[in-house]
């Protein structure tokens, strides 16, 4: 078979859809779903939008109680852009997201036709929150929970273009049955992305059920007295992911100083999480204790930063004003810090070596700057709310 096809690539403008539900406080949690898409759509994203319509709709009655606000967006420029409608929104809000966003929930292809498993996966910081959430729910229906138990790994999925300004990243969704999951597992579908992707392969049921999860965690995020970050699980992580880069390093590399650094992170942090476990408790016993109250967003806006300074170097390759795009290299920990396997397989009086060494160093202190500025962030933090509490 011969085929030709033609790609154009050019400036464009559209329109893309924005809401705002404000909270009490200046934060807010941010809903994004794409709306340009290949074929039928009815899977990829008709649902993921609805339901951000829907979404909007029911948060909107419940905004007195808001403690943070709420963004949605219908993004342009998924597809047809790769990522542009959503990175041109970090670029143009850059402000307003740095100092307010307290976390992001990408809505693309919440559910498909027998997906009847309610599933959450994230950002280390959320995943105790975003699993006992979602538990909940699934216990009191009597259906099926689906952890993700793996190593996280970020998703370049989706319209993720928030991971080099430091927001912490969810997705909520409805997912197979284990009968069906070996079946579907690529993709989803056989008709995904094609015209075949008509309305037959979406259902209210399981569209009802993904929208319950999701309103679920946008509540409890936008209502919670602090946010519910716990910061030894991303400890952990980039421990984990430091001592694997550093046997595949062999040598070439030496990253037993990162190591020392996440270790003492980890140890600050198991500190902290107590800390802003104890500050939550008194919250929601003294609703309104100004104290208190100062306390909370303080803890929020330092837990905010400690997400700041870590989630660019964990989670992207060109860092925090560039745009990451798809491929093998962008998705693995800590991406900037990959090549050490590489370094190990020149030779030392190479210009390639030379030049991949001078990049893994840059690199290197990246990393350890945002360490530094966790473990100081941490142990601030947990000496304010331990005087309050």
């Amino acid at each position: 078979v011969w085929m030709r096809a033609e790609d154009v690539r050019g400036w464009a403008r559209t329109r893309q859809p924005m809401a705002t539900i404000r909270g009490s406080r200046s934060k807010f949690v941010l809903l994004g779903s794409h709306m340009d898409a290949w074929g039928g759509a009815a899977s990829c994203n008709a649902v993921g939008c609805a339901s951000t319509l829907e979404t909007a709709r029911v948060m909107k009655k419940f905004q007195s109680r808001l403690l943070r606000g709420l963004e949605l967006l219908w993004f342009q420029g998924h597809e047809t852009g790769v990522m542009t409608g959503s990175t041109w929104y970090v670029d143009s809000y850059w402000d307003s997201l740095h100092g307010n966003c307290s976390a992001y929930l990408n809505n693309d292809t919440p559910c498909m036709v027998n997906t009847t498993v309610y599933t959450a996966s994230g950002d280390p910081v959320l995943r105790n929150f975003l699993e006992s959430t979602v538990r909940d729910l699934a216990d009191e229906e009597g259906a099926l929970f689906k952890a993700h138990g793996a190593k996280y790994i970020p998703s370049k999925t989706g319209d993720q273009s928030f991971y080099g300004l430091g927001i912490p990243s969810a997705r909520v969704m409805t997912t197979y049955p284990p009968e069906l999951a070996e079946e579907m597992r690529v993709s989803g579908g056989w008709w995904y992305h094609s015209d075949q992707d008509t309305i037959d392969k979406v259902e209210p049921e399981t569209l009802y059920m993904a929208n319950k999860a999701q309103i679920l965690v946008l509540l409890r995020l936008c209502t919670l007295p602090v946010l519910p970050f716990r910061v030894r699980h991303v400890a952990e992580w980039m421990l984990d992911s430091l001592r694997e880069l550093d046997e595949k390093a062999m040598g070439a590399m030496d990253l037993k100083d990162l190591i020392g650094k996440a270790d003492r992170f980890r140890a600050l942090a198991s500190k902290l999480d107590e800390s802003v476990t104890g500050l939550s408790e008194r919250c929601e016993e003294q609703l309104k204790d100004e104290a208190l109250e100062r306390s909370a967003q303080l803890a929020d806006d330092v837990l905010m930063r400690i997400c700041r300074a870590l989630n660019p170097v964990n989670y992207t390759l060109h860092g925090r004003y560039e745009q990451d795009h798809y491929g093998a290299e962008y998705i693995r920990p800590i991406p900037a810090l990959q090549p050490v396997s590489e370094l190990a397989t020149l030779n030392p009086d190479t210009s390639m070596y030379k030049a991949t060494r001078t990049k893994l160093v840059r690199a290197r202190n990246a990393v350890s700057d945002a360490l530094e500025e966790a473990i100081w962030l941490s142990g601030y933090l947990t000496e304010k709310i331990e005087n309050v509490i």
